[in-house]
């Protein structure tokens, strides 16, 4: 190198464990792990001292030591700005809600209920052509995803039909491959359903989640027991046709029976054999205080034993994750489609108009405060913390509805319970 140029250890290391003379670090941009002479990480280097030195090359390259003059803050934010900007990705999102009814009453669900308009002809063909509109000026989209949302989407068969028959045409026209995934309660999708919806909208996912097992489901779905059995018929049926994942929502009144529903879904050997399968802790999505959920101490506790106990199940949140930006939702390309034909950045805002971003007849509003707050930048705060690359400034509904997440004071609890499970996975070749 010409020259002096100083070097210092990365402000997104975090320290795991320390040996001796050397310590092991986790950096955060990359999710790299190494154990690292500590006097690469004792003040200021300079670089022309270790020029020679492999150690030091090797730990340049994986981003563990940096120039001192290379901003990561400003490269962190310019990256995340880039994919929240980017107009023309090779990859197009759409979540569409036909409906906003539904046949559960989940006592913890997060939609407004007021609304229960299904969309008509006339709207589904608005929907087809705002998204036709929109693909056909992105001449890079070489695939296009529809996520089938509700409400229940299975009430509404018949418009999802008309709507991805018809981007699916387009599409082949256009040389973009479709896919298609449905969010749903399980009830009613049957195998009959799932092969019309891999016919017209070439559906390959289903996600549907489960509560516990019989009385337990039904409780918490406010349903009949006889529903969760038609659950298992549909999910044994579907399982090899598309990908099916199951959600296990867990809170602090359901561990025992969130156990025994995975259980129960193991000893079904379609399910078991193709269906993937994880835990997911319900969080407060509202302004309101739910007793049920777990604070994020507790669910450490619970994951740790859910992952003792479920080898074969994933739990969400127990593993870091490196992304671009909080969620997928954070595109400008990106939109959320309610059957009152707003445009919404997230499926947690449908069926509350007053988080509208836009319509399809109009577009995205110009200057729309939630928008604006939406796709922001992160606070001074969120940018200088160490542990932004894994957080990403937290859920942005939350941030911009201003309802309250303690994440924050234990994030660094969090992120390193998070990375000391990647690393004992590695150490298993998991």
């Amino acid at each position: 190198m010409a020259g002096k140029v100083s070097l210092v250890p990365s402000k997104y290391n975090i320290l795991l464990d320390v040996d001796g003379d050397r310590s092991l670090i986790c950096n955060l941009r990359n999710l790299h792990i190494a154990w690292i002479d500590n006097r690469f990480l004792d003040g200021a280097m300079l670089a022309q001292d270790f020029e020679n030195d492999e150690e030091c090359r090797r730990l340049i390259s994986h981003q563990f030591i940096v120039g001192s003059g290379f901003d990561e803050s400003a490269d962190f934010c310019l990256q995340r700005r880039a994919f929240i900007e980017n107009k023309c990705p090779k990859h197009m999102q759409y979540v569409i809600a036909p409906t906003m009814r539904c046949n559960c009453n989940c006592w913890y669900c997060f939609e407004d209920k007021r609304s229960a308009h299904t969309m008509t002809t006339e709207e589904c063909e608005a929907v087809v052509h705002y998204i036709e509109s929109q693909v056909s000026q992105n001449d890079c989209c070489e695939v296009l995803h529809l996520t089938w949302f509700g409400g229940e989407p299975t009430l509404a068969l018949e418009q999802i039909a008309l709507i991805g028959g018809k981007v699916n045409a387009f599409c082949s026209t256009m040389g973009i491959r479709l896919e298609s995934a449905i969010v749903s309660n399980g009830i009613l999708l049957t195998q009959n359903a799932v092969k019309e919806l891999v016919e017209s909208t070439n559906l390959i996912r289903c996600q549907i989640s489960m509560d516990g097992t019989r009385e337990r489901y039904a409780k918490d779905k406010g349903v009949s027991p006889s529903a969760y059995d038609k659950v298992l018929r549909n999910l044994n049926s579907i399982a090899e046709l598309i990908e099916v994942t199951v959600r296990i929502n867990i809170h602090k009144d359901n561990e025992t029976d969130a156990k025994a529903l995975y259980l129960e879904l193991l000893s079904n050997e379609a399910v078991a054999k193709n269906a993937k399968i994880y835990f997911a802790p319900i969080t407060n999505c509202s302004s309101c205080s739910v007793e049920a959920v777990y604070t994020p101490r507790e669910f450490r506790k619970i994951s740790d034993e859910l992952a003792h106990m479920s080898e074969g199940a994933l739990i969400q949140g127990r593993y870091p994750e490196l992304r671009k930006a909080s969620c997928g939702a954070m595109r400008r390309t990106f939109a959320c489609i309610g059957p009152d034909l707003n445009l919404y950045r997230c499926e947690h805002c449908l069926g509350h108009s007053e988080h509208a971003v836009g319509t399809i007849h109009s577009g995205y509003d110009s200057g729309n405060t939630f928008d604006e707050a939406f796709l922001g930048e992160l606070s001074d705060r969120c940018i200088e913390c160490p542990y932004v690359p894994i957080c990403q400034g937290g859920c942005r509904v939350k941030n911009v509805l201003g309802i309250d997440s303690p994440e924050c004071s234990e994030m660094d609890n969090i992120v390193k319970w998070q990375v000391t499970n990647l690393l004992d996975a590695a150490r298993r070749g998991g």
